[in-house]
């Protein structure tokens, strides 16, 4: 532990889509989510509360960000 570091460390100057709780089910599961405000191109994808998803191209026509890599986050654990 400590070793690794996150995989969005590596494409820093990628811009970040932020997807809402219902989004990020439909893009987890491989499917286009439509955004208001979509970056340009390549994103990072995030979650509301910050968490890595994966990367996404969004469609500059249309607003609909569709996954390249789907990278579900850890899930968080409570201390006993």
């Amino acid at each position: 532990e400590g070793l690794l570091m996150p995989p969005e460390r590596a494409l820093p100057q990628m811009p970040v889509a932020r997807l809402g709780a219902d989004q990020v089910g439909a893009f987890a599961d491989g499917r286009a989510v439509y955004l208001d405000a979509p970056p340009t191109g390549s994103c990072l994808v995030r979650d509301a509360d910050g968490r890595f998803w994966g990367t996404g191209a969004v469609d500059p026509q249309t607003g609909w960000l569709r996954p390249h890599r789907v990278i579900a986050p850890a899930p968080v654990v409570a201390d006993a």
